[in-house]
């Protein structure tokens, strides 16, 4: 079934995306959604993990990261800061 000539694949996706922008563009980091995106008590986010997978879920926030240019705050590379010089 098509409306506004996306299949429900597409919104689908869509919707997802969106999720994740929202959180992403909110500072949440990666270990902390992807936690969300495992619980069952997260029913839309975790409905989204269970049809996609987690690897479509990391996919999808790391390509949103990168449209926003917003880095992973959870990350931490030593190197990139100078730490060991």
């Amino acid at each position: 079934q098509e409306h506004w000539g996306l299949s429900s694949s597409a919104r689908f996706d869509e919707m997802a995306r969106c999720l994740v922008e929202e959180y992403v563009r909110d500072g949440w980091d990666d270990a902390h959604l992807l936690a969300l995106f495992r619980s069952p008590f997260y029913a839309g986010l975790h409905v989204i993990w269970r049809r996609r997978g987690e690897a479509w879920v990391r996919r999808l926030m790391a390509t949103t990261r990168v449209r926003w240019g917003r880095p992973d705050p959870g990350s931490f590379d030593p190197l990139a800061e100078g730490a060991l010089r």
